[in-house]
């Protein structure tokens, strides 16, 4: 598949715990898949001839696709796995079987068969799944966010099939994965521009009818246009809730019950100040962590880093220091234990 062109990989991987003895399986699945997620499993599982996991997948240029299918766990991206892995990509979930229940700070959802979900791999997340078969597109930021209203306000996106533009994207995935092996890597490379403004005409209005006109979906947008325009200001540290009413031309009372779910306006914007500070620190090297502080909008470095203790359980400087490790570790072989072990390398490099 990648030898036709030299200038664009066209690769495919297919990993199999099924060529492991099954006393391994989950030792090996933990370590293979740990390069984007932390996992668990039941231990009754783990020995189990039940316990299997493949991952079948594709390296589309700087785009990763794969279908998984493994058994019911729990999925976790907390702030050392995002300082280990580096990873600021988004990633496209297909639900082909099973289900997921996700929680992300006060948010939680269930995603059914035939529904999409998106996550923002620079953020935190946790997720239970049953047993399930899916097939997962990561892109990389600089690839997708210029295409998008707010680039920002996609995690854990839920996508319900039922409507027009997410089924169609759904048809699109899985016609795209039927094919894929029997195109060329020419045809891919040009077929990569289209979907990915697809994707993001789906994101950006996925949901949407053609007109809002309700007093839900005016509040929906009046919500939309308070965390833009807070997002767009996290650097100014006398950000307050007055200001946002002033200037998003909403009430008190009408702001205050729209972020209700995020614990209130002041709970939001210090999350997002911190998750902005949290990507400076790895992204930024060259930065002083006041600098990263006072740009995050916090008036004193040690408000900061009290903060950022608090909410990821580790200081500024440990989690830099935790990034910068782990770029000196080595890259696993591409085989371990007799199974193909490519994909993991594919996305430790995506987008590098």
């Amino acid at each position: 598949m990648g030898g036709e062109m030299a200038d664009f990989l066209f690769e495919h991987s297919c990993f199999d715990l099924g060529k492991v003895a099954k006393e391994h399986r989950y030792d090996v699945w933990s370590s293979s898949i740990s390069c984007i997620f932390d996992v668990e499993v039941a231990k009754v599982l783990r020995g189990s001839d039940r316990f299997s996991a493949t991952i079948e997948a594709f390296r589309l240029g700087d785009i990763f696709f794969a279908q998984t299918r493994t058994v019911e766990q729990i999925w976790r991206r907390r702030p050392i796995e995002i300082a280990q892995d580096g990873m600021d990509h988004f990633m496209i979930q297909l639900y082909i079987d099973g289900e997921m229940s996700w929680q992300s700070g006060q948010r939680s959802g269930l995603v059914r068969s035939g529904d999409l979900i998106v996550f923002d791999l620079g953020r935190e997340m946790a997720s239970q799944t049953t047993s399930f078969n899916n097939l997962s597109l990561i892109i990389p930021r600089h690839m997708l966010a210029p295409k998008l209203n707010d680039p920002d306000a996609h995690h854990m996106q839920h996508l319900s099939a039922e409507h027009p533009l997410p089924g169609m994207l759904y048809e699109y995935i899985l016609m795209l994965h039927s094919h894929l092996p029997a195109l060329s890597p020419a045809l891919v490379e040009k077929m990569v521009p289209s979907a990915l403004e697809m994707i993001a005409t789906c994101l950006n209005h996925g949901t949407d009818s053609t007109q809002k006109s309700s007093p839900i979906e005016r509040e929906w947008l009046m919500g939309r246009r308070a965390r833009m325009y807070m997002r767009r200001n996290l650097g100014n540290a006398s950000l307050d809730v007055q200001t946002v009413c002033d200037d998003c031309n909403i009430s008190r009372s009408s702001l205050y019950r729209m972020f209700s779910e995020e614990g209130g306006v002041r709970a939001f914007l210090q999350e997002e100040r911190l998750i902005f500070a949290l990507q400076k620190l790895m992204k930024r090297p060259e930065l002083q962590i006041s600098t990263i502080a006072e740009r995050s909008g916090f008036k004193l470095s040690n408000d900061f880093s009290r903060a950022f203790r608090k909410r990821f359980n580790m200081s500024p400087s440990g989690l830099r220091a935790l990034y910068a490790s782990r770029k000196g570790t080595d890259i696993l072989p591409a085989h371990v234990s007799g199974i193909d072990r490519k994909y993991e390398n594919w996305l430790r490099n995506l987008g590098t």
